[in-house]
C-alpha cells in the first residue's frame, strides 16, 4: 500500500511538472500554475485532492490529463478538506467540523453546563504541587481533537486549548474541570464556525505584555 501511494504521488508530481506547476513555499501540499490571467491550484491530500481555478476550461484540460493517468472519482462540488466540512451558501463558504464537535459533546455533555467563555474568569496560571493528579492520557485524548478544531474552524478556542495543552503532562483535577468548562462553551457555541466571504480582507493584531505581578513571570498576549 505504501508503494502504491508513493507511485501515485510520483506520477502526479510528474504531471504537475509537465504542466508547469510550482510548489508553494508556505504549504508543501499546494501546487500552483499561473499563466497571464489564468491561475490553477491543486492541494494534494492523502485521500482526496482539491483543484480550483478561475477558468473552467483550464480545469477540464487538467482533468483530462489526470484521467488519462489515474482512475479518478471526480466531484464538481467541494464538500470536505481534510476533515473540514465546506458548505456553499449565497456569497459565502461555511467551514465547520461538526463530526469532531459532536464526538466531544456526546462524550461530555452529561457533565457540562453551557458557558459564554472558553475558560472561567480570573483563571490561575500556576500549578500547586499538592493538587491531586489525573491520568494525563485521558486529558490528551480530548485536547488533541480540540486542537484540531482550533486549527480548522474554531480559533476562539486557541487560548483555552493552549492552556490545557501546557498542563497535559501533569494535569490536575482542576484542569479536568477546566476541560468540562471548555466543553460547556463548545456546547453553547456549537453552531459557530468560519464563513469566508468575498471582499476586502484585513487582519488586525494587538499585543500586550507584563511581568505577571508577584509571580515574576513574563506574559505576552496577542489578539488577532
Amino acid at each position: 500500500m505504501r508503494q502504491a501511494g508513493l507511485y501515485r504521488w510520483l506520477n502526479l508530481l510528474s504531471i504537475l511538472e509537465k504542466f508547469g506547476f510550482t510548489l508553494c513555499k508556505v504549504d508543501k501540499s499546494l501546487y500552483v500554475f499561473q499563466s497571464d490571467e489564468t491561475v490553477i491550484a491543486i492541494c494534494i491530500n492523502i485521500d482526496n485532492d482539491i483543484i480550483t481555478s478561475n477558468s473552467l476550461a483550464t480545469i477540464e484540460n487538467f482533468k483530462g490529463a489526470l484521467c488519462s493517468n489515474f482512475e479518478i472519482k471526480w466531484s464538481d462540488t467541494l464538500k470536505w478538506i481534510v476533515g473540514l466540512e465546506c458548505t456553499f451558501g449565497e456569497g459565502e463558504v461555511a467551514i465547520e467540523q461538526n463530526r469532531i464537535k459532536n464526538n466531544i459533546l456526546e462524550a461530555y455533555s452529561r457533565r457540562v453546563v453551557q458557558h459564554n467563555l472558553p475558560l472561567p474568569p480570573l483563571l490561575s496560571m500556576t500549578l500547586s504541587v499538592q493538587e491531586a493528579m489525573v491520568v494525563a492520557t485521558h486529558l490528551r485524548l480530548v485536547v488533541g481533537p480540540l486542537a484540531y478544531l482550533v486549527s480548522g474552524s474554531r480559533p476562539d478556542l486557541a487560548f483555552a486549548v493552549n492552556y490545557l495543552a501546557r498542563h497535559s503532562m501533569a494535569p490536575t483535577v482542576d484542569h479536568w474541570e477546566f476541560l468540562y468548562y471548555v466543553s460547556g462553551y463548545l456546547l453553547q457555541t456549537h453552531r459557530c464556525g468560519i464563513a469566508l466571504k468575498p471582499g476586502i480582507f484585513s487582519l488586525n493584531l494587538r499585543s500586550d505584555a507584563r511581568w505577571g505581578g508577584n509571580l515574576e513571570l513574563s506574559q505576552l498576549g496577542l489578539i488577532l
